[in-house]
């Protein structure tokens, strides 16, 4: 981890972020055999009704809010997330 705290310093948050979004898509890509899309959405753990959440994201702004509103939808249903195509098991 020394050597990821070295790389922020040196380029700063936002590059890091988009380098572990990049990595993190080629292991995807490995995984399901198909280019994926990706998105992280972080939030404080502290309960405050006023705390907003965070995200970053490897596709459109649209894409993102299409693909977590359909799985929002079926997480709350109590839906099966359908598994996407090429899924190792």
């Amino acid at each position: 981890m020394g050597n990821f705290k070295e790389f922020v310093k040196k380029h700063g948050r936002d590059e890091a972020l988009g380098v572990l979004a990049e990595i993190t898509k080629i292991e995807l890509e490995e995984i399901y055999s198909v280019d994926m899309g990706l998105a992280l959405v972080v939030w404080p753990e502290d309960n405050n009704p006023d705390s907003v959440a965070d995200y970053i994201s490897s596709g459109s702004r649209e894409d993102m809010i299409k693909f977590l509103r359909g799985t929002a939808d079926r997480l709350e249903n109590k839906e099966d997330i359908p598994r996407p195509q090429g899924m190792v098991q």
